[in-house]
């Protein structure tokens, strides 16, 4: 019986064996012929884009606005893994997410999430030249760029706290590491992994 894997927030990493999702404009780019040309042309996707938009990279991808209600019904879920994305939702939209996971996943089902670590982000910090730390804070020097602002940071524990609140047992919330899990499914799809903690959390 095949397991349904949801990857929210995935951008330009989709995984095979797993729904893929994001909201990124791109994903509708992919579905028009020779836009991504276009926009390439008018210099207004750089050439890693549309390398990518060559491969087919987005086609993989489907639309989810993770601030609404989850499409799947209650106990569907087999897993969730998603990376450096909580971080760019408000908290409360976040609460409301992590309701919605534990909701969808089934009895034993598996969420896995890595966050920029708002603990090794601090150590960064020189008072003399704050702007790496300040980076990694909010991420919008460029006003361009707005979608991907940080909106909240955690700890893993105050990230630990949310998911709690959300309903997962404190006793099967794990702190894992990169690319470290006990289940293979998750297997080679971390990243980011300096300024990264880990995350996972069993229905």
């Amino acid at each position: 019986m095949c397991k349904k894997l949801i990857h929210l927030g995935c951008f330009d990493q989709p995984q095979d064996g797993w729904e893929n999702y994001d909201i990124t404009p791109h994903l509708f780019i992919a579905r028009i012929p020779f836009l991504p040309y276009v926009l390439f042309k008018l210099k207004l996707i750089n050439s890693l884009r549309y390398e990518q938009h060559k491969d087919r990279v987005f086609n993989k991808v489907k639309y989810m606005n993770l601030n609404k209600k989850l499409k799947f019904d209650d106990n569907t879920v087999d897993a969730y893994y998603s990376s450096h994305v909580f971080e760019h939702l408000y908290l409360k939209n976040v609460r409301n997410l992590l309701k919605e996971i534990y909701r969808t996943l089934k009895p034993g089902g598996i969420l896995r999430t890595a966050l920029p670590d708002l603990d090794k982000i601090l150590s960064l910090y020189d008072e003399k030249n704050p702007n790496k730390v300040l980076d990694y804070l909010f991420e919008n020097n460029d006003k361009s760029n707005y979608k991907n602002y940080h909106k909240w940071m955690y700890t893993k524990y105050s990230f630990l706290n949310e998911l709690e609140k959300a309903g997962f047992d404190k006793n099967k919330i794990n702190i894992s590491e990169y690319n470290i899990s006990s289940y293979d499914i998750f297997k080679d799809m971390d990243n980011r992994q300096y300024i990264s903690f880990y995350i996972e959390a069993k229905k």
